[in-house]
């Protein structure tokens, strides 16, 4: 007959971490870099397809090159200005496919009750922390979330928040701390 886990023992901490809807300035910054990409791009096809991009870059005539660009120059434009298509279509289809799975999370999620179950800040000792916090919701499901050092510290271990998760992916989950007014006393109350 298996034991049951006493529950004095600690479970592990959540590994998977909590989803994050992406917001219009997320979906803005991926659509910049992208665009900053392909002009990197086509700045780099530009300079392969009209030879001397030496004097296109200097075009005031400073430099002394003497018709001549020089072999690192040419190197590194013409194997580097393709890398920027990869990387302007991989901004591209990121900021797409994070704005689809926002929608759909949205669209779907289930509200429901979770339990704090962890918090824990890295590193440890020091200066610089990130605060975590973890979470259990529906019995089995467990995940993690990043907070603000002032909220962290309003955080118990065994306080319930709101979750929105998706019912068919329950996996998928984002938590709403709602923490209760700080209560204040009127020193100074006349009658």
């Amino acid at each position: 007959m298996p034991q049951k886990q006493s529950e004095t023992e600690v479970a592990p901490r959540p590994t998977r971490p909590a989803f994050k809807p992406a917001g219009k300035n997320d979906f803005r910054n991926d659509l910049m870099i992208a665009g900053f990409c392909l002009a990197g791009f086509l700045f780099g096809l530009g300079a392969n397809l009209f030879g001397d991009f030496g004097s296109f870059l200097d075009s005031s005539g400073r430099l002394p090159n003497n018709g001549y660009t020089p072999i690192w120059l040419q190197v590194l434009v013409f194997f580097g200005f393709p890398l920027f298509l990869i990387a302007s279509i991989y901004y591209l289809w990121h900021a797409l496919d994070q704005r689809k799975k926002t929608a759909r999370f949205l669209r779907d999620r289930v509200h429901g009750e979770a339990q704090i179950t962890h918090l824990w800040k890295v590193p440890p000792e020091g200066s610089d922390h990130r605060f975590y916090y973890g979470y259990r919701y529906q019995g089995t499901n467990t995940a993690f979330s990043e907070v603000d050092g002032l909220i962290f510290k309003r955080l118990k271990i065994g306080q319930t928040l709101e979750v929105d998760y998706l019912p068919d992916k329950p996996q998928v989950s984002y938590p709403v701390i709602k923490l209760p007014e700080k209560k204040t006393t009127a020193s100074n109350s006349m009658e």
